[in-house]
Protein backbone atom coordinates (compact mmCIF):
# COMPACT_ATOMS: atom_id res chain seq x y z
CA UNK A 1 0.00 0.00 0.00
CA UNK A 2 1.66 3.34 -0.80
CA UNK A 3 2.11 6.23 1.47
CA UNK A 4 -1.33 8.17 0.01
CA UNK A 5 -3.19 4.93 -0.10
CA UNK A 6 -2.68 4.81 3.67
CA UNK A 7 -3.51 8.32 4.15
CA UNK A 8 -6.96 8.08 2.19
CA UNK A 9 -7.80 5.36 4.23
CA UNK A 10 -7.44 6.53 7.93
CA UNK A 11 -8.95 9.69 6.23
CA UNK A 12 -12.85 9.31 7.44
CA UNK A 13 -11.70 8.07 11.11
CA UNK A 14 -8.70 10.89 11.35
CA UNK A 15 -11.87 13.79 10.00
CA UNK A 16 -14.19 12.40 12.80
CA UNK A 17 -11.67 12.67 15.47
CA UNK A 18 -10.38 15.89 14.69
CA UNK A 19 -13.85 17.01 14.22
CA UNK A 20 -14.72 15.72 18.13
CA UNK A 21 -11.66 16.96 19.75
CA UNK A 22 -12.90 20.94 18.09
CA UNK A 23 -16.22 19.88 19.79
CA UNK A 24 -14.80 19.63 23.29
CA UNK A 25 -13.68 23.14 23.22
CA UNK A 26 -17.17 24.18 23.39
CA UNK A 27 -19.59 24.74 26.17
CA UNK A 28 -21.02 21.24 27.34
CA UNK A 29 -24.72 21.86 26.07
CA UNK A 30 -23.61 23.67 23.04
CA UNK A 31 -21.14 19.62 22.46
CA UNK A 32 -24.53 17.73 22.23
CA UNK A 33 -26.53 19.53 19.62
CA UNK A 34 -22.87 20.02 17.03
CA UNK A 35 -22.57 16.03 17.15
CA UNK A 36 -26.61 15.43 16.81
CA UNK A 37 -28.01 17.48 14.27
CA UNK A 38 -26.47 17.02 10.77
CA UNK A 39 -28.33 19.84 8.90
CA UNK A 40 -26.00 21.75 7.98
CA UNK A 41 -28.65 24.80 7.69
CA UNK A 42 -29.46 24.00 11.61
CA UNK A 43 -26.06 23.62 12.38
CA UNK A 44 -23.86 25.85 10.28
CA UNK A 45 -21.04 25.70 12.76
CA UNK A 46 -20.78 21.69 12.65
CA UNK A 47 -20.90 21.76 8.77
CA UNK A 48 -17.91 24.27 8.50
CA UNK A 49 -15.85 22.30 10.90
CA UNK A 50 -16.21 18.70 9.12
CA UNK A 51 -15.66 20.98 5.88
CA UNK A 52 -12.31 22.30 7.23
CA UNK A 53 -11.04 18.97 8.98
CA UNK A 54 -11.34 17.31 5.18
CA UNK A 55 -9.42 20.28 3.30
CA UNK A 56 -6.87 20.10 5.95
CA UNK A 57 -6.58 16.36 6.03
CA UNK A 58 -6.03 15.83 2.38
CA UNK A 59 -3.91 18.94 2.25
CA UNK A 60 -1.84 17.34 5.14
CA UNK A 61 -2.39 13.78 3.40
CA UNK A 62 -0.01 15.51 0.18
CA UNK A 63 -3.14 15.74 -2.13
CA UNK A 64 -3.05 17.88 -5.12
CA UNK A 65 -5.05 20.78 -3.86
CA UNK A 66 -4.48 24.63 -5.03
CA UNK A 67 -3.87 26.92 -2.28
CA UNK A 68 -6.91 29.23 -3.24
CA UNK A 69 -9.22 26.22 -2.66
CA UNK A 70 -7.65 25.65 0.92
CA UNK A 71 -8.23 29.16 1.47
CA UNK A 72 -11.61 29.22 0.28
CA UNK A 73 -12.83 26.22 2.29
CA UNK A 74 -10.70 27.11 5.23
CA UNK A 75 -12.68 30.74 4.99
CA UNK A 76 -15.93 30.23 6.84
CA UNK A 77 -14.40 28.27 9.99
CA UNK A 78 -11.58 30.90 10.55
CA UNK A 79 -14.19 33.48 10.04
CA UNK A 80 -16.22 32.01 13.13
CA UNK A 81 -13.32 30.84 15.16
CA UNK A 82 -12.24 34.79 15.36
CA UNK A 83 -16.33 35.47 16.14
CA UNK A 84 -15.59 34.36 19.30
CA UNK A 85 -13.24 36.47 20.75
CA UNK A 86 -10.70 34.29 21.24
CA UNK A 87 -6.98 34.56 21.63
CA UNK A 88 -5.26 33.53 18.10
CA UNK A 89 -3.86 30.50 20.34
CA UNK A 90 -6.77 28.90 21.03
CA UNK A 91 -8.86 30.06 17.63
CA UNK A 92 -6.32 28.74 15.29
CA UNK A 93 -4.58 26.47 17.47
CA UNK A 94 -7.48 23.93 16.63
CA UNK A 95 -5.67 22.85 13.77
CA UNK A 96 -2.66 21.77 15.49
CA UNK A 97 -5.23 19.52 16.91
CA UNK A 98 -4.64 16.71 14.40
CA UNK A 99 -1.47 16.34 15.12
CA UNK A 100 -1.25 14.19 17.93
CA UNK A 101 -4.09 12.31 16.13
CA UNK A 102 -1.82 11.62 12.99
CA UNK A 103 0.95 10.24 15.74
CA UNK A 104 -1.45 8.16 16.78
CA UNK A 105 -3.64 6.75 13.95
CA UNK A 106 -0.72 7.14 11.07
CA UNK A 107 2.73 6.97 12.22
CA UNK A 108 2.76 3.46 13.44
CA UNK A 109 1.50 2.29 10.15
CA UNK A 110 3.58 4.39 8.30
CA UNK A 111 6.86 3.96 10.42
CA UNK A 112 6.12 0.00 10.42
CA UNK A 113 6.78 0.50 6.36
CA UNK A 114 9.83 2.85 6.63
CA UNK A 115 8.30 5.75 5.43
CA UNK A 116 8.90 7.86 8.40
CA UNK A 117 10.43 10.97 6.17
CA UNK A 118 6.61 10.96 4.21
CA UNK A 119 5.49 11.12 8.06
CA UNK A 120 7.33 14.19 9.13
CA UNK A 121 6.61 15.92 5.82
CA UNK A 122 2.63 15.56 6.68
CA UNK A 123 3.42 16.94 9.95
CA UNK A 124 5.07 20.12 7.53
CA UNK A 125 2.32 20.74 5.86
CA UNK A 126 -0.01 20.72 9.08
CA UNK A 127 2.58 23.55 10.54
CA UNK A 128 2.11 25.24 6.76
CA UNK A 129 -1.62 25.10 6.93
CA UNK A 130 -1.19 26.88 10.79
CA UNK A 131 0.36 29.71 9.45
CA UNK A 132 -1.93 30.19 6.42
CA UNK A 133 -5.54 29.99 9.12
CA UNK A 134 -3.25 32.44 11.32
CA UNK A 135 -3.00 34.80 8.53
CA UNK A 136 -6.50 34.47 7.64
CA UNK A 137 -7.33 34.95 11.04
CA UNK A 138 -5.78 38.15 12.07
CA UNK A 139 -7.00 39.44 9.04
CA UNK A 140 -10.99 38.71 9.77
CA UNK A 141 -10.13 39.81 13.31
CA UNK A 142 -9.09 43.20 11.35
CA UNK A 143 -12.05 43.39 9.32
CA UNK A 144 -14.47 42.76 12.81
CA UNK A 145 -12.41 45.54 14.63
CA UNK A 146 -13.02 48.24 11.44
CA UNK A 147 -16.80 47.01 11.58
CA UNK A 148 -17.15 47.51 15.13
CA UNK A 149 -15.51 50.97 14.71
CA UNK A 150 -18.00 52.35 11.80
CA UNK A 151 -20.86 50.67 14.18
CA UNK A 152 -19.83 53.44 16.85
CA UNK A 153 -18.84 55.86 14.70
CA UNK A 154 -22.19 55.68 13.00
CA UNK A 155 -24.21 55.91 16.49
CA UNK A 156 -22.77 58.88 17.69
CA UNK A 157 -23.15 60.76 14.44
CA UNK A 158 -26.67 60.41 14.54
CA UNK A 159 -26.68 60.69 18.48
CA UNK A 160 -25.33 64.49 17.62
CA UNK A 161 -27.78 64.78 14.96
CA UNK A 162 -29.89 64.59 17.51
CA UNK A 163 -29.00 66.36 20.21
CA UNK A 164 -28.12 69.09 17.44
CA UNK A 165 -31.37 69.32 16.77
CA UNK A 166 -33.23 69.29 19.95
CA UNK A 167 -30.11 72.24 20.85
CA UNK A 168 -31.32 74.04 17.46
CA UNK A 169 -34.83 73.50 17.90
CA UNK A 170 -34.85 75.21 21.59
CA UNK A 171 -32.49 78.00 20.98
CA UNK A 172 -34.73 79.27 18.23
CA UNK A 173 -38.08 79.12 20.64
CA UNK A 174 -36.06 81.37 23.10
CA UNK A 175 -34.80 83.61 20.60
CA UNK A 176 -38.38 84.09 19.12
CA UNK A 177 -39.67 84.48 22.45
CA UNK A 178 -37.33 87.21 23.07
CA UNK A 179 -38.12 89.24 19.91
CA UNK A 180 -42.17 89.10 20.16
CA UNK A 181 -42.68 88.71 24.07
CA UNK A 182 -46.54 90.48 23.48
CA UNK A 183 -47.41 88.23 20.59
CA UNK A 184 -46.06 85.05 22.85
CA UNK A 185 -48.22 86.31 25.57
CA UNK A 186 -50.89 86.92 23.67
CA UNK A 187 -51.56 83.40 22.45
CA UNK A 188 -52.66 82.26 25.82
CA UNK A 189 -55.14 85.15 25.90
CA UNK A 190 -59.14 83.79 24.72
CA UNK A 191 -59.62 84.17 21.21
CA UNK A 192 -62.98 86.62 21.86
CA UNK A 193 -62.10 88.38 25.45
CA UNK A 194 -65.61 89.76 26.83
CA UNK A 195 -65.08 93.84 26.65
CA UNK A 196 -64.85 94.94 30.69
CA UNK A 197 -67.23 98.30 31.25
CA UNK A 198 -65.19 101.34 32.30
CA UNK A 199 -65.24 102.68 36.04
CA UNK A 200 -67.43 105.45 36.57
CA UNK A 201 -65.79 109.14 36.46
CA UNK A 202 -66.13 111.23 39.63
CA UNK A 203 -66.50 114.49 37.25
CA UNK A 204 -69.58 112.59 35.74
CA UNK A 205 -71.23 111.95 38.22
CA UNK A 206 -70.70 115.11 40.18
CA UNK A 207 -72.07 117.22 37.37
CA UNK A 208 -75.23 114.58 37.06
CA UNK A 209 -76.19 115.83 40.74
CA UNK A 210 -75.79 119.65 39.89
CA UNK A 211 -77.85 119.29 37.60
CA UNK A 212 -80.33 117.21 39.26
CA UNK A 213 -80.29 120.12 41.95
CA UNK A 214 -80.94 122.60 39.74
CA UNK A 215 -83.49 120.77 38.34
CA UNK A 216 -85.12 120.58 42.10
CA UNK A 217 -84.42 124.50 42.61
CA UNK A 218 -86.25 125.22 39.11
CA UNK A 219 -89.18 123.48 39.93
CA UNK A 220 -89.93 125.15 43.43
CA UNK A 221 -89.51 128.70 41.83
CA UNK A 222 -91.51 127.74 39.19
CA UNK A 223 -94.49 126.63 41.90
CA UNK A 224 -93.49 129.68 43.83
CA UNK A 225 -93.98 132.41 41.13
CA UNK A 226 -97.53 130.94 39.84
CA UNK A 227 -98.61 131.27 43.12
Amino acid sequence: MSVREYFHSRRETIVRLWTEAVYTLYPFETTGFLRTRQDPFANPVADMTREAGSVIYDAVAGADIKIEDIKNALDRFVKWRAAQQEAPSRGIGVLLLMKPILREEVLPGLAGQGNIKDYLDAESRLDTLALLAFDMYLAAREKLAQARVKEIRLRYAQLERWAQGRLTGSCAKEAKQAENPEREESGNRPLHPQPLSAPPDDDDAGKKRDRKERGKECSHHCCWSSS
